[in-house]
Formats: structure tokens, sequence, C-alpha cells
């Protein structure tokens, strides 16, 4: 058995050998087309929630038209936010289907392609076999595949560009090293940092003068200009990013002369316990053979010293922030594997190496176990740090997806083409090719984006999309993030502001989604505020631990024009519920709906805001009787008729984090139910 395992393995290293290059070209075009599927098949499922794409999109949109890096998302240019000019070399392709869908495409379609350099750097150091293995691992990496399918960027498509720029200072060819250079620099002002530190890997390794100065000279003036136009086109006349290392100072030279003044307070956030797990996890694919040459690290100093002072969690890995990192992880790896192998090949025979001849010849004796051990890590990691596997456990799962998704295409079809329109997170991608979109997270903010000046929702808005879940998403944030807290309290009464005094009325609701237009006259109400008990309520009159009293509830008629639509019919239970405040509320209590079945196992169950969020109860007056209607949308697989329907009320503490197809989810980590259940 074991001379046949041999035999086959031997003829399986043959036809490697053969066909090494036809292998690698196949497993980028499968790469390419499984990620261009996991990514169409994410923005089906409305699951790109974390505005991104949006922003971007409209960006390719608009500048399609002429109207170039113009986006209206963020109330000034594109160049204020980042110097993207590669965005320009791109709308060719854009031109040809003006979608998200082909972003998606183009940011895989790099992502996989960046495998190819990686071969040629590695065949010239390790031979053939050894450069199709690591770039294998290079489309099997999780961090690789997370920056893939979470949102859209651009500096995934660094990778492409950084490697040639290393294949080309490898091969010493100076003029190519310099094309791919200044198109590494096209895709983003940071990627000057990296070119910058260039100089300083061919000052380590004595390479001619050029080769020091040229990409230094190069990458800093790239470097101050691309700053001075973001500044320029930023309202506030600042790299707004800049924010990230707010805990050093408000402004850059606030920033550096920190650096400086403060070298303990540096060294302390440097060589935190979170920093250094980072570098710990950084370090953990890649075998820890990047330590064995870490020369080849040196261009990525300035991006990681960027990281670590920023502040950043371990989500690093599941987003883009990693893209200019990655690729000299895998650089210094082969140069590490190279050490590693010259080392073993040249061991002798004395006291000094005998303990490396013996690891050898058992590393030769046993090569079959060395070769399967890490090609299995690697797969596990695959699998279970990226995106692999919960993709096609959603896409198994279609079905549950579906229906709600269907829903929204329906709120979707049903806005004006082109007309200026605010949304909430999960629907801003599909409405981004259009002139004119913003989002509403801003607006119950009232703040722009790491800025202290106000933000008004513009005036030409004529419809609202909203999904009602976003605010409790704003809840959970506001207990995280300091802005966030500052807002919070205020941003509902922002919102119902925005639609009552600029004279939006409902159009259609059905569960969390409703639809505003400008001008619509509607009657009905998302809540309402009374003094006297409405006669039509079944009187419940229970006392919810002294702080609220749950009146009673009705069965309410469903409107068809506002709670169906044309071409779809959706289960609708429409209750309205009547409560009052006991006392003066401190909290935010939120609704849970729940379907129990004979035996009280909760089949079903989710989240509302109570009163939208536009009336949260820390605004509550006692005495008052507030009345709040709903339309929840059971799924059509389970008949509310068979089950038991209980109703709570809720606190809620938890975070915001990704889930395992990269998108953005809240996580509770504290749910207490005030009271008991009602039914």
């Amino acid at each position: 058995m074991n001379s046949d395992l041999k035999k086959g393995l031997h003829r399986l290293k043959d036809f490697i050998q053969r066909k090494n290059t036809l292998l690698l070209w196949v497993l980028i075009i499968a790469y390419i087309l499984i990620f261009t599927v996991f990514c169409f098949f994410k923005y089906k499922i409305y699951a790109y929630n974390g505005i991104d794409l949006a922003i971007y999109n409209q960006v390719f949109y608009n500048s399609s038209f002429g109207r170039l890096f113009n986006f209206t998302i963020h109330p000034h240019l594109y160049l204020g936010d980042h110097f993207e000019p590669f965005i320009l070399i791109l709308l060719p392709f854009y031109f040809l289907f003006r979608s998200p869908y082909t972003i998606l495409f183009l940011q895989t379609l790099f992502i996989g392609l960046s495998a190819w350099p990686l071969y040629l750097i590695a065949k010239n150091k390790l031979g053939r076999n050894w450069a199709l293995l690591i770039s294998s691992v290079f489309l099997l990496n999780p961090f690789i595949q997370n920056a893939n399918l979470f949102e859209f960027h651009l500096l995934p498509f660094a990778m492409f560009f950084l490697f040639f720029t290393f294949y080309f200072y490898q091969k010493g060819n100076f003029r190519l090293f310099l094309v791919f250079s200044f198109l590494a620099l096209l895709i983003r002002e940071d990627v000057s940092l990296v070119i910058f530190m260039f100089g300083f890997l061919a000052l380590i390794e004595k390479k001619k003068l050029k080769w020091i100065i040229i990409p230094i000279i190069m990458a800093g003036v790239w470097f101050i200009l691309s700053f001075q136009l973001i500044s320029f086109f930023n309202p506030d006349n600042n790299y707004k990013f800049f924010a990230y290392y707010s805990w050093l100072g408000n402004t850059p030279n606030e920033i550096i002369k920190s650096i400086f003044t403060h070298p303990l307070l540096l060294l302390k956030h440097l060589l935190s316990f979170q920093n250094i797990i980072l570098v710990f996890v950084f370090l953990i694919p890649f075998a820890f053979l990047p330590i064995l040459a870490l020369r080849y690290l040196v261009p990525a100093l300035l991006i990681a010293l960027q990281i670590f002072l920023s502040g950043f969690s371990d989500l690093i890995f599941k987003t883009h922030y990693h893209s200019l990192i990655t690729p000299f992880l895998f650089i210094s790896s082969i140069y590490g594997l190279h050490r590693l192998i010259n080392q073993a090949k040249t061991a002798k025979i004395n006291s000094a190496t005998n303990s490396i001849y013996r690891i050898r010849n058992y590393i030769q004796k046993h090569k079959t176990i060395f070769i399967i051990i890490p090609v299995i890590c690697i797969v596990y990691s695959s699998f279970t740090l990226g995106p692999f596997f919960p993709t096609i456990c959603k896409m198994l799962q279609f079905s549950s997806y579906n229906e709600v998704s269907k829903l929204k295409n329906d709120f979707l079809a049903i806005t004006s083409q082109n007309l200026p329109i605010a949304a909430g997170f999960q629907f801003l991608p599909p409405l981004s090719n259009r002139d004119h979109l913003y989002s509403l997270h801003y607006a119950f903010l009232g703040k722009k984006q790491y800025s202290q000046e106000d933000y008004i929702l513009p005036d030409d808005t004529e419809e609202l999309l909203i999904d009602f879940n976003d605010f409790i998403i704003y809840q959970i944030q506001s207990q995280n993030i300091k802005s966030y807290e500052e807002q919070y309290p205020t941003g509902g009464k922002r919102i119902e502001e925005i639609i009552k005094k600029r004279d939006f009325g409902l159009v259609k609701i059905i569960d969390n989604y409703a639809l505003f237009k400008k001008g619509v006259k509607n009657d009905t109400k998302l809540y309402e505020i009374s003094d006297s008990i409405d006669p039509r309520i079944e009187e419940f009159d229970k006392n919810i631990d002294g702080k609220i009293l749950f009146i009673g509830w009705r069965k309410m008629p469903i409107d068809y024009s506002l709670n169906q639509f044309e071409n779809a019919s959706y289960q609708i239970l429409p209750i309205s519920f009547s409560w009052q405040a006991l006392v003066p509320l401190s909290d935010d209590y939120q609704l849970l709906f729940e379907l129990a079945d004979k035996n009280g196992v909760v089949v079903y169950k989710k989240l509302y805001p109570l009163a939208y969020g536009l009336y949260p109860t820390s605004k509550w007056n006692p005495d008052e009787i507030v009345n709040t209607n709903y339309w929840f949308l059971i799924p059509k697989k389970l008949n509310y008729i068979d089950y038991d329907v209980n109703f709570s009320l809720v606190t809620l503490k938890g975070y915001m984090s990704l889930d395992g197809t990269n998108s953005v989810e809240m996580k509770i980590n504290e749910l207490k139910i005030l009271g008991e259940k009602l039914k």
C-alpha cells in the first residue's frame, strides 16, 4: 500500500511539473468564478450593508457620465475622502455595464490575478512546484478571501501591482519597477508609504543609488500632493481619517508633535496587548516564516505602523485594511522558506549543525507528511477563518433569505427613477446608480462623517426608504461609539422632523420597511400619543415592573395599498399596542416579537424598535398613552394562527461586528426582558 502511495505521489508530482503553469491558471480562474458567484449572491440578499460599496458605485456611476469623482452620500467630491485616480482606469470597463456587479467582479478579478505575479516571484527563488503551492496558498488565504467579500475597495487592487513591483525589483528591471510603482500609487494615497519604503529596502540590499533615491522622491512627492489635494476638496480642509489617530492630536502637526514629545505614550500604545495579538495573527498563517526574512517586510513597515497607531481591532483581518501588508508577508515567507531550505541543504555533521542535519534527514524521510499537514492547516484556516463555508451555508439557506429579499426588491421597484432619495444601509448599494443618493444614518446623527459639522439632509430629497431596524443598530452603536452616544438620543426626533416639516407621506409599510414620498397625503400613523384609551383596544392592563403599563392591543385591518404590492402578497399581522409610562424612563426599550409552538418552543423571533425609534421610551411622559402600530411580516412557511404570538419589552447591550460573509451584523450579548412575556 505504501509503495502504491509513493507511486501515486510520484505520478502526481510529475504531472504537476509538466502542467505547472496550466494548473496555476486553472486555480486562478476557479477562484475568480467562485468568488464572483459569492459576491453576486451577497449582493442579491442585500448583505452589502457597510455603505462602502454604495459610495464607490455612485462615484463610478457619476464619473461614467462625465461627473468625475462626484457622489452625494458625503457632501463633497470623493477626492475629499481619498485620492484614487485608478478609478479612471477602470471606468472603460464600467461603461459596459453600469452596476455594483461590475466593480465587485473587477475586485475579484484583480485579487485572483494577484496569484500570477506572486507565482513569478516564488518561481525565481524556489522553483515551479513551490511557486504553485504558494500561489495556491494565496488564493486559499482567509485574509485574502475576507478582503474580497467585504464591501468594495480599491486597496485590494494594489496587491496585483505591488507583487509586480517587487517582481521587477527582484529581476533588476528598473523601468518596469517604476511603471508598476506608479500604477500602484494610482490606487490610493497611502500606497505611497509602501513605495517610499522600497527605497529603504534597496538601501539595506545595497542596490544602486537610483533604486534608493527615485522611489523615495517619487513616493514622497506623491504623498504630499495627494494629501494637499484631499485637504483642498474636503470641506474641513483636512484629511478626515486622521480621526483614527485622535488620541495623538486633532491635526497632523499635533499628531507628529505628540510622537516626538510623548514617546512613552507612543510606545505603550504600540506594545499594547491588542497590537501584540495582531502581530501573532498576521504571522500564524505564514508559519512565522517572515521572521526569517524581516528585510522584505520593510516596504510594509509604515502601513503596519499606521494600523497599530489607529487602534484597529482584529476586524482588520476580515476587511481590506491588511491589503498593503499581506503581499509582503507572502514575499518574506518565500525568502524565509528559501533561507530555511538552504540552511538544511548546507548543514554539515558537526557539533554545531548536527541537530539541523538530523532534522533535515527526518523531513526528507517523511516529506509526504510535512507537505500534507501544512496543506491541511491552510485549507482548514481558509474554511474556518475565511468566508467560504459561511457563504456556502447561506446559499443553501437561500429560501429563508429570498422572501425578505423579494420584499426589498418590491420596495425598490416603487421608488421613482433617479429622483433624490435617502435610504438605510441595506438599500444604499442598489440605489447607488443615480445622481443623488443620501444615507439616512447621517440625517439621524446630524453630523458629517468624522466631523463635528452638522449634517443637514439636502432639500432636494424626494423620497425616504427606511429600514427601521437601523434605529436599533444606532442604539447599539451609541453604547460603543462616543459620537453615536452624543447624537443617538435626539436622532429619532431629527428623522421625524424631516418627515413632518418636509411634507413626506407614507406610501408603503411592511414590517420594518417603509417608503415615504414628498407631497403624499396619508393619515396612517406609525405611532400616536393620546389622552384616552382607544375603545377598540382589547384591554390587558399588565403592569410591567412598575415602569410601563401595557394597556392592551387590537388587530388592525390590512390596507392593501399600504401593506401589499400589486405583483406579490405577503403574510402580514397588523397589530396596534397601547402603552403608558408609569414613571419617567431613562432606558430605551425595544419590542421582541416571537412565535412559539404549543410546547413553548420559539420557532421565530425578531426585534423591532418601539415606536419605530421615532419616539423612544426615554422621551415618554408619564400618564400619556402611546399607541404603536405594526405590520409584522410573518414568513410564509409559518402560519401565525398555528402558534402563540408573544411580545416582550427588552433592553439591549451589544456591539457591531462582521458575520461569516463579512456583512455588518448586530451582536447582542445582553438581552433583558422587562417583566413577563405578553401573549
